[in-house]
């Protein structure tokens, strides 16, 4: 067996371009006393992205005992050092291999990301959003600001002066996916404190409740963490477009503006981004720098309201970025410690991975799911027009009456009537023996009024009325959007998943009760189980004594309510089958062109830079494993019922002019000839991602930007037949 860390040799008189020449990497510039094989470095990089949690440590102690040696702690600093040097490399060669591709411009990945998203083909149907994609922060991926200990002359050490630790390095790290720390402080300082003010209660209904708008839950880790965490951006489809850093603080504005500043720089008009504090994110956005731009380009910021009822947002979820935090937590122990550099370079190195071998290999999965949900939704229309006249509901359009009589309805209960504040702020100020003079001069008050008088007492009991009437509201609007949220999550055991986040309906029922005892006189009492018992509107007895009693409403009657709610699933469904015949579409025309392009670069290449030519086909190995599997869960979505879009390629950026469309099987097939099983093709995946690690060893030529005249014939010959290969297939 080979030996995987080659130590104890003398490597002094060799130059370390020739040992990296010859796969070997040193570990340090000079009279190198260990050197790492690039088949070891390879594997040990596919090990960390598919287990991020596997350290250096623990694998160069498995080196170790393969080897019989005893493991010394400077082993894993010096696989470290060639582990770097092997990026270097990797990193060199990625960027020639784009250069020549005409794929190095700045904003090239982001706009080319998804092919599902981003291929447009010619003549297509413009659709309301252009391009769907989400957002969110999670503080997993934090890293500890390493600080010394400050101390005076005494030798004592100061409190809250410790000197940072951190090593200089001019390294940025990231690549193309990350945004710069400049880019995003920039809208720190144009979100002014005035404008974050601005934001009320009025204009932001769901800030006081979203905890991710109060950077407080976050301030006290800003003295132990640098960054402390990350801000991500994703395409419907999964596809990583951008990340931030997020430095010393919580989830805020500023990231967020950030990145759809960037997205509407580079994708244009008509975009849809989803945000778990949507609503109040809408009115950031409008209050900020780039909100004339926003209106402008038509951005649009889902989340304002359940993604149900949102006129082309389809079956999107917006929760895409939970799903990635998922699996991105497993990096936390290996960035925690790490210096900026490192941490930056293995959130991007852990994006690629995900974007190349997870993302894209589902992608076609993802469409084919989608499809079946939506023909799901849609063969219920029937049973809909048969409830429809049962209850009768003389249209459909009816639907869309109480949809915003419903969102008035819910928007007034945010909000108590202005006549009713000033009589409560009149009231208090007498009853606090403040200065009420200019509140006399608005309500017209010649005498002012003194406990036992009629106008003392009589606005005493308003006052208490309209302190519990909030209190009912405010209880109210907690139950019924949480039920609304659960309808929307097909969730069971409503009373069980309301107890489940019970802190706020709690304190508001305390407040309830109170406010109710102090009437006279007094009102009946709510429990908690009397509260988690209602399943609809019409079951809040407590409704009698709200401002709008919407119990008569059809609406917010059961059968209506779920009906309702069954037609605008309808609706959505539709939009989602609509988006998703463009989409096929797209994939289909991307898989040819793609293949295409690559195999002619390559063959251009072939003549003059052999070695290049070779790591252009090893780029479009990357993604052409997992064709054959993208053609046949196309073909099986062409064989669903109801499917109403086509397979026929269109004309996108890559296609060639009066090129034939490729015929494709609709089975999946190995190089043999022969049909596989999904389970099968994996296994001929496996076997090609075996391979690579072969071409490790011949990389570096093309790092070193170096000739190798002997390899031509060879090279020539295989990239000829693939290409023979390809025409054959026309």
């Amino acid at each position: 067996m080979e030996r995987q860390v080659a130590a104890q040799r003398d490597y002094g008189s060799i130059h370390p371009a020739s040992l990296i020449g010859q796969g070997l990497f040193p570990c340090s510039p000079s009279k190198p006393s260990v050197v790492v094989t690039a088949r070891t470095l390879e594997y040990y990089r596919v090990l960390f992205l598919r287990c991020p949690r596997l350290s250096i440590q623990p694998f160069v102690k498995t080196l170790c005992d393969i080897h019989g040696v005893p493991y010394r702690s400077y082993l894993g600093q010096q696989f470290s050092i060639c582990f770097d040097l092997y990026l270097d490399v990797l990193s060199r060669i990625k960027t020639r291999v784009k250069k020549v591709l005409g794929r190095n411009s700045s904003n090239w990945r982001l706009e080319n990301a998804c092919p599902a998203c981003e291929y447009n083909l010619e003549g297509e149907k413009e659709l309301k959003f252009k391009m769907m994609c989400c957002m969110d922060g999670n503080d997993s991926l934090k890293r500890v600001h390493r600080k010394g200990a400050a101390v005076d002359e005494g030798g004592n050490e100061v409190p809250g002066c410790s000197p940072s630790r951190e090593r200089m390095d001019s390294r940025i790290g990231g690549g193309d996916y990350y945004l710069t720390r400049e880019e995003v402080d920039s809208f720190s300082k144009a979100l002014s404190q005035d404008i974050v003010d601005e934001l009320s209660e009025k204009d932001t209904p769901c800030s006081p409740r979203w905890k991710n708008m109060n950077d407080k839950a976050t301030a006290s880790m800003w003295g132990v963490f640098d960054e402390t965490g990350v801000f991500l951006c994703l395409c419907r489809h999964g596809f990583v477009l951008l990340i931030a850093d997020m430095v010393k603080s919580g989830e805020q504005a500023k990231y967020a503006l950030a990145i759809v500043d960037r997205l509407i720089d580079t994708l244009g008009e008509r975009l849809a981004v989803g945000y778990d504090i949507g609503y109040g994110f809408k009115t950031t956005i409008s209050k900020s720098a780039i909100g004339l731009k926003a209106r402008e380009k038509q951005y649009t910021s889902l989340t304002d309201h359940l993604g149900t009822y949102v006129e082309g947002n389809g079956l999107e979820d917006s929760e895409g970025c939970e799903r990635f935090f998922s699996k991105s937590n497993a990096l936390a122990s290996s960035v925690r410690h790490a210096s900026i550099f490192h941490r930056r370079q293995a959130i991007a190195a852990f994006a690629e991975h995900m974007d190349d071998f997870e993302t894209y290999a589902q992608l076609t999965t993802f469409l084919l799911n989608n499809y079946k949900q939506a023909l799901e939704i849609c063969s219920g229309y029937t049973l809909l027009l048969h409830d429809m006249r049962g209850l009768g509901i003389d249209r459909e359009s009816r639907f869309l009456e109480w949809l915003a009589e419903e969102k008035a309805y819910l928007t007034g209960l945010k909000r108590q009537p202005t006549e009713e504040t000033l009589q409560m702020e009149y009231y208090q100020s007498l009853d606090l023996r403040t200065q009420c003079q200019l509140l006399e001069q608005k309500l017209g008050v010649a005498r002012r009024w003194v406990p036992g008088s009629l106008e003392w007492e009589d606005t005493k009991k308003r006052v208490e009325m309209a302190q519990y009437q909030k209190c009912v509201d405010k209880l109210e609007s907690l139950v019924v959007t949480r039920l609304f949220e659960l309808t929307r999550m097909n969730m069971s055991q409503t009373g069980k998943a309301l107890q489940a986040r019970s802190q706020a309906i709690r304190t508001a029922l305390t407040n309830f009760n109170a406010a109710a005892a102090a009437l006279k006189p007094p009102r009946r009492q709510l429990d908690w189980e009397q509260v988690v018992e209602c399943t609809f509107l019409a079951d809040f007895d407590l409704l009698r004594d709200v401002r709008q009693d919407v119990r008569g409403k059809r609406w917010a009657e059961p059968h209506v309510r779920m009906v309702m709610d069954r037609y605008f699933k309808i609706v959505r469904a539709r939009e989602e089958i609509e988006r998703l015949n463009m989409e096929i579409r797209r994939v289909a025309t991307y898989l040819d062109d793609e293949d295409n392009f690559l195999l002619t670069k390559a063959e251009e290449l072939a003549p003059t830079d052999p070695d290049l030519a070779y790591q252009v086909l090893v780029y479009h190995r990357r993604r052409e494993r997992f064709y054959d599997l993208h053609w046949k869960r196309l073909h099986e979505i062409a064989k669903l019922p109801g499917f109403s879009g086509t397979l026929r390629p269109g004309i996108g950026k890559l296609s060639r002019k009066g090129k034939l469309p490729r015929v494709r099987s609709n089975e999946s097939t190995g190089s043999d000839g022969q049909e596989h099983s999904e389970d099968e093709a994996t296994n001929v995946e496996e076997e090609e991602a075996n391979e690579d690690f072969e071409e490790a060893e011949n990389i570096m030529r093309v790092a070193l930007d170096t000739r190798n005249t002997d390899s031509f014939n060879t090279l020539h010959k295989s990239i000829g037949v693939c290409c023979d290969k390809m025409e054959q297939t026309r």
